[in-house]
């Protein structure tokens, strides 16, 4: 039931990216494509682009901390317009996330590329930078998504300013609006739930409390001995977040999730009550399936093709080979039938799953 309430969330929430047509011939061809050797469809569906991974902030928890490709090894703007003409060609969304995006100066020439490609377009920022002329300039390109990540804490300034921001987008966007994306670590329990009455009565914000991702000192060595064993090769450096969850530290969480006064808010993932308890103790372990490989493609700053955020492992690089190559290239197609025998430590508190 919760993996059910997730793929309608995404439904929901994301529709210029599932259109009913596109819905109906994945449903169709993914079963072929998942038992068989790993080849996915001819395009992703959605890619994931680092347009920079700068940030003006420096969360101790985010998966981008130790990404390595620096300002010197961002692609350039002719290269991203490369790419968006491969993605017209497979009718692939775009989603543009970092770092922070709006550190990028040429941002919007790409956003104005991707519409013009008739493509759906999506940011993910932390917020921070989104002034009136920004939100101006979004509107006019016709941004269809605009997911804004909250990191919480105790600055009251901080929290009044993205509650009046995300007022201002819901006002201005067609339905569904923005996206809040509150996210769960050890500086930001206090917040959530002043954060959570402030923002749930505004209409035409979805929110969704993410769950931090991280992984204890133990579950990444199991993680390091399981893909040298499924993979034949060391296993390339897990992003997620080195953490020791303290006993019933993130108990404030599970009590938000059961307030019914927070009814319309969702989780990310979704989790049963059963999951959110176990999800912030060591060991824990879920029983799903990684799809995400078989639609998205992730890409770096510097070009490279990785399954996810947490596995920067190149499958190949742009600025080397088409997408589409690399795509059903033979690194993705074993990865992929390496997933599929379940997945890894280092997969268990995906936001993806």
């Amino acid at each position: 039931m919760t993996v059910l309430r997730s793929q309608w969330a995404n439904l929901r929430l994301f529709p210029a990216y599932f259109p009913p047509s596109r819905v109906l011939r994945d449903a169709l061809s993914f079963g072929v494509h998942y038992l068989g050797d790993g080849r996915a469809g001819r395009h992703p569906a959605i890619v994931n682009l680092h347009v920079t991974n700068r940030c003006n902030l420096s969360c101790e928890w985010c998966y981008n901390k130790g990404n390595a490709a620096g300002p010197s090894d961002e692609m350039s703007f002719a290269e991203m317009l490369s790419l968006v003409r491969e993605c017209r060609v497979g009718g692939t969304g775009v989603f543009l996330t970092g770092g922070e995006p709006l550190l990028r100066d040429d941002l919007f020439r790409v956003i104005q590329e991707i519409k013009s490609a008739r493509l759906p377009v999506g940011l993910v920022t932390n917020g921070t930078l989104l002034d009136p002329g920004r939100i101006d300039a979004l509107m006019r390109q016709g941004i269809d998504s605009l997911i804004v990540s909250a990191q919480g804490g105790p600055d009251r300034a901080t929290h009044a300013r993205l509650v009046a921001v995300l007022r201002t987008l819901a006002n201005r966007m067609r339905s569904p609006g923005p996206i809040v994306n509150y996210v769960v670590a050890l500086d930001s329990l206090a917040g959530i739930r002043p954060f959570l009455a402030d923002v749930l009565p505004i209409e035409n914000v979805a929110v969704r409390l993410t769950h931090m991702s991280f992984a204890t000192e133990e579950e990444n060595r199991d993680h390091e001995r399981v893909w040298a064993r499924r993979f034949g090769e060391p296993a390339c450096t897990l992003q997620t977040y080195r953490f020791e969850p303290p006993p019933g530290g993130f108990d404030e969480v599970v009590g938000v999730l059961r307030d019914p006064g927070f009814r319309r808010m969702w989780s990310k993932p979704t989790l049963s009550s059963e999951e959110a308890v176990a999800w912030y103790r060591p060991g824990f372990q879920i029983r799903r399936r990684c799809m995400f490989v078989w639609h998205s493609a992730w890409i770096n700053a510097d070009g490279n093709v990785s399954p996810c955020q947490y596995y920067l492992q190149s499958m190949g690089n742009i600025r080397e080979q088409p997408l589409e190559q690399i795509w059903n290239g033979d690194r993705y197609r074993a990865f992929r039938v390496g997933l599929r025998q379940g997945l890894l430590p280092g997969c268990q508190r995906c936001c993806k799953l």
